[in-house]
């Protein structure tokens, strides 16, 4: 059975942005739609996407120079690129800004959706690879290559608190209330110290580093689904 995805369109053209919702929702995905990059951002402060259907040719910022931030931002994310450029070159450049599969408009819409079977395939595998567990009450995280690390008390309990959030988001004043401090004492500072300490030690264990995202002036949130024992 085809994983069912939450997939971004990201395309200016109207029409054909609709077509291609309606093409993918017709397969049972969760289809989210906008005209440019800024909007896309406003949707991906809230919703984890798993793939994200890009035109070059957006308004604002264009679409390889978003593909390049996504890919550096969030390595699991699955992206493709529609572009009328179809020289190799810029191909190419696709690629190299961190595109998985590059198409060439006018898109067949039956070769869109199989495009997004193939690489939701390899993304919702990619998900069950990294997946990993934090030992609570041992304070011990088993990483996805099946090392084991210790943790100190204070991120444990904030990756414990981003792993049982909703959508795995905790606003700044919550995860310091977890580790016990006030909010109006302890900085963003401190707080950014003690995710960045938590990041690294996670990566030690087999993840990326971007496994923890900043949520601009909200918080932090989880990419990745962590088990609690």
């Amino acid at each position: 059975m085809a994983p069912k995805l939450v997939i971004a369109v990201v395309e200016d053209h109207d029409d054909l942005r609709e077509a291609m919702v309606d093409a993918l929702s017709s397969r049972g995905h969760k289809v989210l739609s906008m005209p440019d990059a800024e909007q896309f951002a406003e949707m991906a402060a809230s919703v984890s996407v798993d793939i994200a259907i890009i035109d070059v040719n957006l308004p604002g910022e264009d679409g390889l120079s978003l593909t390049k931030r996504l890919h550096q931002a969030q390595p699991g994310l699955g992206v493709i690129i529609a572009s009328a450029r179809g020289l190799v070159q810029e191909k190419t450049r696709g690629y190299e800004s961190g595109a998985d599969i590059y198409l060439t408009k006018p898109i067949a819409l039956q070769e869109l959706v199989a495009a997004v079977h193939s690489l939701g395939q390899r993304v919702k595998v990619s998900e069950t690879s990294t997946s990993a567990q934090l030992q609570f009450a041992q304070l011990q995280l088993v990483g996805p290559d099946g090392s084991v690390v210790m943790m100190p008390w204070h991120e444990a309990v904030v990756l414990r608190a981003l792993i049982l959030a909703e959508d795995h988001q905790v606003d700044y004043w919550q995860l310091m209330e977890v580790m016990g401090k006030n909010s109006t004492e302890y900085t963003k500072s401190a707080l950014e110290l003690v995710v960045v300490r938590l990041r690294k030690r996670m990566q030690s264990v087999g993840f990326e580093q971007s496994v923890i995202t900043a949520v601009r002036n909200k918080g932090y949130r989880l990419l990745v689904d962590v088990t609690l024992s």
